[in-house]
């Protein structure tokens, strides 16, 4: 059976060591790539896990797990995830290569569970992380995270001179840049082919970038949403998109920095955020990816929401569910079908 472990790019920590290296983070528009913090997709597990057990049975877990909650970091992504001491509990158990059968009979020893409960439980879990690539099998070749940009300050990108590299990310490279004749700032989210070999993962990153610029496009109407201008493609091959250039500070920094705010601009503020994605939501999107470094603030109190890399059409969920009923549907009657027609 293949042994898994935790990715060379995972770091876990406290919170209150995520917490003290906060004001080392850039206050300008790099932050809005580069930080974050969001309720780890899988924080459903935790119940999962504990559901039907006694609450004395939490004593057969290991202390050091029972502190409350961690950030994982993902260096690959450039983000940050707050994590419960449950999940921390089962990410540490691949400290060093495992199988899932392995980490799954230590958790049903630990915990005194019934192993069809605890294998029910954590077996979604595991996939998650493993498509995340916060677990890689043992002998999986990882990239190095870091490699040079393609441009860098000074440079030219068609019409666009490049004036600071904002963010250097696995495949991604994010960028403010003049636009030449105007004079006016923007930001280019470049995909640079040269950073993989692979085919296969230039175009699944192309197609996430494409995606996001389509939901863009189509909110450019909520004034509230961070605007997207043009998607280029340079002479060499390399795809981009134009993006709005947005000073604002994220909400979290922007609220650290107040001493106080009056009621009129805290509900102006509260109202925008909501209405924005109340907006979103009629049509048909979900951001996915809700945290306080995607809500900006400007100096004139007003709110702008960013990165839509995550965002997902419901009209497509809801597409493929019906999709996979009608296909189970399908099989059922075929076989149905057969078995009569063979009796």
């Amino acid at each position: 059976m293949e042994k898994f472990r935790i990715s060379k790019s995972i770091a876990i920590s406290s919170v209150d060591d995520s917490d003290e290296e906060e004001d080392d983070i850039p206050e300008d528009y790099n932050e809005i790539y580069e930080t974050g913090q969001q309720e780890n997709e899988a924080q459903q597990q935790e119940d999962d896990e504990t559901e039907d057990e006694d609450d004395d049975e939490d004593d057969e877990i290991p202390e050091q797990y029972l502190q409350g909650y961690y950030v994982l970091y993902d260096e690959v992504r450039e983000r940050e995830y707050l994590i419960t001491d449950t999940i921390k509990y089962f990410i540490d158990k691949f400290s060093l290569p495992k199988t899932k059968e392995e980490v799954l009979q230590e958790i049903v020893a630990e915990v005194k569970s019934d192993s069809a409960h605890i294998e029910e439980a954590c077996t979604p879990f595991f996939n998650f992380l493993c498509k995340r690539k916060v677990l890689v099998p043992e002998h999986f070749e990882e990239l190095s995270v870091r490699q040079n940009t393609l441009y860098k300050e000074g440079d030219s990108i068609d019409t666009f001179t490049v004036s600071k590299v904002i963010s250097n990310r696995r495949y991604v490279e994010i960028y403010l840049a003049i636009e030449n004749v105007s004079g006016k700032e923007y930001v280019i989210k470049l995909l640079n082919k040269n950073k993989t070999s692979e085919q296969k993962h230039l175009d699944e990153e192309l197609i996430l970038l494409e995606r996001e610029y389509s939901f863009l496009a189509n909110v450019s109407h909520i004034t509230s949403i961070c605007r997207a201008y043009s998607f280029n493609k340079t002479l060499e091959g390399h795809f981009y998109m134009v993006l709005e250039y947005i000073k604002g500070k994220a909400l979290h920094r922007y609220l650290k920095e107040k001493d106080s705010l009056s009621k009129e601009i805290s509900f102006q503020i509260i109202n925008e955020i909501l209405q924005a994605f109340a907006l979103l939501h009629k049509k048909n999107l979900i951001h996915g990816d809700i945290h306080s470094s995607n809500i900006l603030i400007n100096d004139d109190n007003s709110v702008k929401i960013i990165d839509m890399g995550l965002t997902v059409d419901v009209r497509e969920i809801e597409k493929k569910r019906k999709g996979k009923v009608r296909r189970s549907y399908f099989l059922y009657a075929s076989r149905t079908y057969q078995y009569y027609n063979y009796k």
